[in-house]
């Protein structure tokens, strides 16, 4: 059992840096510089946000997400993506027999660590099931025709009939596929892609309707697997009526990237769906992290300190301030891991800022953000009264720089920072690229 179980997760951790690799590494992270801006003069607009980004919603224990398959991930998550794990050549090793026991320790452990709400996503066609050979076996990440799709379409309906029926009430949402875009998980079709969309929408809708589905995750950072891939398969989604509940995309920033490249990759799969005239949905990120594409710099990752704890937090609110109901942070493990540019290990300062952070807004109601010329401010209502955190950044989102700027106070303010959210009262504010707490006086 133990083993088997290491062997999942090795191929779950696989999974991710086989999904958001490069042909070619990008060149090494470069130094932060310190850019100063000139305090902005104190006008209305700089006092109070005119134009918020971002729609109103409140935010709850379904928000504070994450991915861990090794331990309890110390960041006050309470909901968790099943990435491929278990597969469904580990469940379903021969047809129509089920080995569950993966299945339950994975669900038992994540509730175990804090889970409140579930996620499972599919992946890993079993080798008796698939439809001859992959085009290129060298690149599939979960074993021989794991990235092939089924001979049979019922056999993936039995396997989803199978998983939705055992886990109704434990597990609240299901992903088609993992990553479809990508041939190291999906070698067939749009169109077949498309059939399992269908199938997974069906069956969750008659098995446990109170379930959500998503279609399956599209990658954003590598234009040949978009264009080549999640481009036809919207449209073939569109001509199909959309048969899911959300869309979802993997908004990975590709090399020297940061915040604002996730975003830019945000607003590129929104225009597609708008070419498409795409119903109203929600739109998630079941899967991010920073700099994909080479390791991530042992033993801290290649985005350190002050850095990762800001990286990390803002995930959450670029993904709010740009409608992204849930951001799936990946990934906490107890010891460094050679994929992630940012590392959530134990005590690590990501670790300990998405902990504060969480503690920061679970329960509040997330009122928007506005981007001023020199920082990004963001209102929450929370016990009634109105708090915001903010951060230094440029409309530019040149995220090389760490910008500091002044944020106007009326009076005195109770300042909270990260990563562990130590206070203090304040009359006068700079703010970095480090997102801070301002609980006003009035």
């Amino acid at each position: 059992m133990k083993t088997q179980i290491v062997m999942g997760v090795v191929a779950a951790t696989a999974l991710a840096l086989a999904g958001c690799s490069s042909d070619s590494p990008p060149p090494p992270a470069p130094s932060p510089q310190l850019t100063t801006i000139a305090p902005p003069v104190p006008t209305e607009s700089t006092t109070r946000a005119v134009t918020m980004e971002g729609k109103p919603r409140q935010i709850g224990v379904a928000d504070l997400t994450i991915h861990s398959f090794l331990a309890n991930p110390e960041t006050n998550s309470t909901s968790f993506r099943m990435n491929c794990y278990p597969l469904w050549r580990d469940v379903e090793k021969s047809k129509g027999q089920y080995d569950w026991s993966m299945f339950d320790l994975a669900l038992n452990n994540q509730k175990a660590w804090g889970a409140q709400v579930l996620m499972y996503s599919f992946c890993g066609t079993p080798e008796w099931a698939a439809d001859g050979s992959p085009d290129d076996p060298s690149v599939e990440v979960f074993g021989p025709k794991s990235s092939v799709p089924p001979k049979d379409l019922k056999y993936f309906e039995d396997y989803v009939r199978a998983v939705v029926k055992r886990y109704k009430g434990d597990i609240s949402v299901y992903e088609t596929w993992n990553e479809a875009s990508s041939p190291q998980f999906w070698q067939g079709t749009p169109e077949q892609m498309v059939e399992m969309t269908k199938i997974v929408q069906r069956v969750v809708k008659e098995e446990d309707p109170q379930a959500q589905t998503t279609m399956a995750s599209m990658q954003t950072h590598r234009k040949d697997y978009f264009n080549g891939f999640a481009v036809p398969y919207l449209q073939k989604l569109a001509a199909a009526d959309w048969p899911f509940d959300i869309y979802n995309g993997h908004f990975y920033p590709f090399g020297e990237a940061g915040p604002a490249a996730r975003r830019k990759q945000i607003d590129m799969f929104r225009a597609e769906l708008a070419k498409l005239n795409a119903p109203p949905k929600e739109l998630w990120d079941t899967e991010v992290n920073y700099y994909t594409g080479v390791p991530g710099g042992e033993p801290n990752g290649r985005i350190t300190g002050d850095r990762a704890a800001a990286w990390a937090v803002r995930t959450y609110l670029d993904g709010w301030r740009k409608d992204v109901g849930r951001n799936y942070w990946y990934f906490a493990t107890p010891t460094y891991n050679a994929f992630p540019g940012i590392q959530t290990t134990p005590g690590a300062p990501a670790t300990r800022a998405l902990s504060t952070f969480n503690d920061w807004v679970l329960g509040t109601k997330f009122n928007g953000c506005e981007q001023k010329p020199d920082y990004v401010n963001c209102s929450f209502t929370k016990n009634g009264e109105e708090v915001f955190i903010a951060w230094g950044e440029t409309a530019k989102g040149d995220d090389t720089k760490n910008v500091r700027a002044s944020y106007p106070l009326s009076g005195s303010a109770e300042v909270c920072h990260l990563p562990d959210g130590d206070c203090e009262t304040t009359k006068s504010l700079t703010i970095d690229e480090v997102p801070v707490l301002i609980k006003t006086s009035g």
